[in-house]
């Protein structure tokens, strides 16, 4: 449970990098700054490696002292330090993009009034035509570019695009492609902050632990990429079938806990086997008996897998009454949904997985304290009589005896006296 989150980061850290390359080339024309760091990342991981196969063989030395040693803490701050460093540079360039679309402006704005001082007419008409077509697309593109940078607003963005005459120039084009960017960098940010929200409530366990994660999962899920019905199924390996966990509305009360033949959901196979998004269509026309039941909850599904530090444990379902092919699906925010079901449902997992355990552990501690009540008394007894009769035979006997044998007696009762010592420490 300790190395899950370093096992899960570890598993996305190549494709984070990947995105890192693609768009430092795109920004910069290389992405060479990211090679050093790439190194020093992979040299980390491997020693962080070495240290958990230390451990887990025994020898914890090594890695106590470079816990104390701070060496992993200093590593992250120079990974940090170089991040920022790139993000400085990135930044001066779009400085110098800036002034240099400012200094593009002027020098237009000097070049319309050199035109008006020549020929009134025609430059009056260029001006006009020039301040149409492209300093005010121009200078909309530089406020909107300012508008992303401070937060993205759609809707200022678009009615700063649209208050100028639109044109079909390169220019116009261009326009139309930012805005087109524009409304889909807010669609991202709108939908992970909804995932956000959502990932926060469907993690926290409340007292219906696992079970109501899962209905809070099926019914947001339904909310938010607008389904009509969602279910959760988990692989049974012992039995090789489906279990449905949860459901979303009135399914929730007519399936749960339903167990169904592994064939009978096709979609959600494929999706298990291949660990991708899959999607099928048509399936209330399909009359093939082991499908029958799966038709009561639409013509259309989207499976997605569960994953679990990259095994699939299970499949998120969601279906639609009618035909949906498989591109109106909002698959980006259905993946981004599953992957905090995922997480949501391992946490409740081991959380109910440790509440279990306690109890039998409180109950094995409550055994345990009266088996040590019921043999202190068993034992006390006994060795308070023991003290106590050697100590009457010794002075009943006293001078009567020879040394062996008032030895003897001593050692009874030192004996019996310990014995009730012990007893009453344990």
């Amino acid at each position: 449970a300790f190395l899950a989150p370093f096992a899960e980061a570890e598993s996305k850290i190549d494709e984070a990098l990947m995105d890192a390359e693609h768009t430092l080339a795109a920004a910069t024309g290389s992405a060479d700054m990211l090679i050093p760091i790439e190194q020093q990342l992979k040299n980390f991981l491997r020693s962080k490696h070495d240290l958990i196969t230390e451990v887990q063989r025994g020898n914890a030395e090594n890695a106590l002292a470079y816990v104390q040693s701070g060496e992993g803490l200093r590593m992250s701050d120079r990974f940090r330090q170089e991040l920022r460093s790139i993000e400085d540079q990135l930044a001066h360039r779009r400085e110098l993009l800036n002034e240099q679309g400012i200094a593009l402006s002027k020098a237009t704005f000097i070049g319309l009034w050199l035109a008006l001082a020549g020929v009134v007419g025609l430059g009056w008409t260029s001006s006009r035509m020039l301040a149409r077509s492209l300093t005010q697309p121009l200078t909309r593109l530089h406020s909107a570019t300012r508008m992303i940078e401070e937060e993205v607003d759609t809707a200022g963005i678009t009615k700063l695009l649209s208050s100028g005459d639109v044109s079909k120039d390169e220019l116009g084009q261009l326009e139309e492609a930012f805005l087109g960017m524009a409304r889909r960098i807010g669609e991202h940010v709108h939908e992970l902050e909804a995932l956000n929200t959502i990932g926060h409530e469907i993690n926290t366990i409340g007292p219906d632990g696992l079970e109501g994660v899962l209905r809070r999962i099926t019914d947001r899920a339904v909310e938010l990429v607008e389904a009509d019905a969602c279910m959760v199924f988990l692989r049974d390996d012992r039995m090789g079938c489906w279990v449905v966990e949860a459901a979303s509305g009135e399914w929730n009360e007519r399936l749960k806990k339903s167990v169904m033949l592994w064939e009978e959901l096709p979609v959600c196979v494929e999706a298990f086997e291949t660990r991708a998004a899959a999607t099928g269509n048509h399936f209330q026309s399909d009359e093939r008996p082991e499908v029958l039941r799966r038709n009561l909850l639409g013509d259309s599904m989207l499976a997605i897998p569960l994953l679990s530090q990259g095994t699939p444990f299970g499949v998120l379902s969601l279906s639609s009454r009618t035909a949906r092919p498989a591109h109106e699906w909002n698959q980006r925010l259905a993946k981004g949904l599953t992957q905090e079901a995922a997480l949501a449902i391992s946490n409740a997992r081991l959380y109910e997985a440790v509440q279990q355990k306690q109890r039998r552990l409180l109950a094995r501690l409550r055994q345990l304290e009266h088996l040590a009540e019921a043999l202190a008394h068993d034992l006390k007894g006994p060795g308070a009589r023991m003290e106590e009769l050697a100590k009457l035979l010794a002075q009943k006997f006293a001078g009567q005896v020879d040394d062996r044998t008032a030895k003897w007696l001593r050692l009874l009762q030192e004996n019996g006296k310990d014995i009730v010592e012990r007893v009453e420490g344990i």
